[in-house]
């Protein structure tokens, strides 16, 4: 969906092509809806994580390091 919106002819292309088939224009302006419903509700969960508890904190630095680690081993 961002490629095409980041692409205003390619988007006003495909729009126009749409319009010869109607059912499948409107089956994906669903598909569109639900996919921006879904990274809306993303944000509530990365809201609810905003304060984990002190183990939760504890695991994601020691996760955080050992990426931190592996990454530096594999340049």
């Amino acid at each position: 969906m961002l490629y095409i919106n980041r692409r205003p002819r390619l988007k006003q292309l495909v729009l126009v092509i749409l319009t010869l088939f109607p059912a499948l224009k409107r089956r994906l302006g669903q598909i569109a809806v639900s996919a921006t419903a879904a990274q809306r509700g993303r944000s509530i969960v990365a809201a609810e994580l905003a304060h984990p508890t002190p183990r939760a904190r504890r695991i994601y630095a020691e996760l955080k390091a050992a990426k931190a680690n592996h990454d530096r081993e594999g340049r």
